[in-house]
């Protein structure tokens, strides 16, 4: 098996930089996002070539997602004990730190490869995962926090969910995220696909201007990129602002723009409008920007904002408010969330969406309106927040709100309220 020989060659590296990133996350009392830290760790071995960072990433990823498995299996079969619960990431890290390196990676293996043998014995216990009729293994089988059961009943009791969407969903949540585009105009659609087929890229789904593409080199290289044609957006994460029409001569403020990538959607819909984008990072602000002036829009404004005043420069037609949150929905492009997110945090976000979202609510105009979205499933930073804030806010009504992504589509899981403002 290709993966099997090249873990035997390469063990020494893969464990050097499982057990490094373990430690940095015990030290800081939290993991760092993984990509980030890979891409600085692979300037050191300078002797890896391409095809190397490519395994050690593919195995490292692998870990990630399913490093709570492998402590699972190795608690029944040491301790006899099932659904252990780790309450830091503090604590989480430790224990895959002393946790038997041949086993986890011989857990990690047999679980990509779940039909071919690696470890008899292994196979069997994963199999037998599959068979136990509860979510929580059916949440440990996919990577997943078994204290998550909670929040996924509650994500089906409020979306109707089938056990069929259920199982789709939880499925989704071991693969690699699919790579979505967005293209900004219509009329740049034709050129984008021909440069796009020029490269080998292959288009595997279409959505209106929305693109599911098949490439393995890096797509911001493109002319049409650097151009500012479209942008890399998962679908899930452009469904946010679909609740909303906005108008060409809108004042728009991004309240919590992030990446940019809600803004350069607003933006690519104002004609004679304004935008104002703000973010307490004041480095976030300035790649918002460079991608807006990428795309040749120039009508736009940034400050930073710390989520505490009105801002000076409303009323506003539209106030986009995309929350910090858990970012439980983007797990599968981010598999080191699934060792930071607790179910102890929820309450201080939850608290802090509410603030923000009262703060920017005050700034849009009478028949106005508030779009509040996160990257999250759990109701608990959704609907609940929603239902939170219009009880202490009756002068907005609530247009629709809804849930994007997974299970109904292979990307991540994103929500996304409409508010209108009807009285002051």
């Amino acid at each position: 098996m290709r993966w099997k020989r090249a873990f035997l060659n390469q063990q020494r590296y893969l464990e050097q930089l499982w057990l490094k990133y373990l430690t940095k996350a015990v030290q800081e009392q939290k993991f760092y996002q993984f990509d980030l830290w890979l891409e600085k760790e692979f300037r050191l071995y300078k002797q890896f070539g391409k095809r190397d960072r490519q395994w050690y990433s593919e195995c490292l990823y692998s870990g990630l997602r399913f490093a709570r498995l492998a402590l699972e299996l190795w608690n029944r079969k040491e301790n006899n004990k099932k659904f252990i619960i780790y309450q830091s990431s503090e604590e989480l890290a430790k224990a895959l730190v002393a946790l038997n390196p041949d086993f986890f990676w011989k857990c990690i293996e047999q679980r990509c490869f779940l039909e071919e043998e690696v470890d008899l014995s292994l196979q069997k216990e994963l199999l037998d995962f599959q068979k136990e009729k509860n979510v929580e293994s059916l949440l440990l089988f996919q990577g997943l926090d078994p204290e998550w059961k909670v929040f996924l009943d509650k994500r089906v009791e409020a979306s109707s969910w089938s056990s069929d969407q259920l199982d789709r969903f939880l499925c989704h949540q071991s693969l690699r995220a699919p790579l979505w585009i967005r293209i900004h105009k219509k009329e740049a659609v034709e050129r984008v696909l021909e440069e796009l087929k020029q490269v080998g890229a292959e288009v595997i789904e279409q959505d209106h201007l929305a693109f599911s593409i098949s490439y393995q080199k890096k797509l911001n290289q493109l002319e049409t990129f650097l151009s500012g044609k479209f942008e890399l957006q998962d679908w899930a994460s452009q469904q946010i602002l679909s609740l909303l029409k906005v108008s060409p001569k809108a004042r728009v403020w991004d309240a919590c723009a992030g990446g940019g990538g809600k803004s350069v959607q607003v933006a690519a819909e104002l004609e004679n409008g304004e935008l104002f984008l703000s973010d307490i990072r004041e480095h976030k602000l300035k790649n918002t920007s460079d991608r807006l002036k990428r795309m040749g829009f120039h009508r736009f404004h940034s400050f930073v904002w710390n989520g505490e005043n009105s801002p000076q420069q409303g009323p506003f037609d539209v106030v986009i408010v995309d929350a910090p949150c858990s970012s439980s929905g983007v797990i599968r492009r981010n598999p080191e969330l699934r060792l930071k997110i607790f179910a102890s945090d929820l309450v201080q976000l939850s608290q802090l969406q509410l603030k923000i979202l009262h703060t920017a609510g005050e700034s849009v105009k009478l028949n106005g309106y508030l779009l509040y979205g996160t990257c999250s499933f759990f109701v608990e930073e959704n609907e609940e927040v929603i239902h939170s804030f219009l009880k202490k806010n009756p002068g907005f009504v609530l247009e629709k709100m809804k849930i994007h992504g997974s299970p109904e589509k292979d990307s991540d899981t994103t929500f996304s309220a409409l508010l209108k403002k009807i009285a002051d």
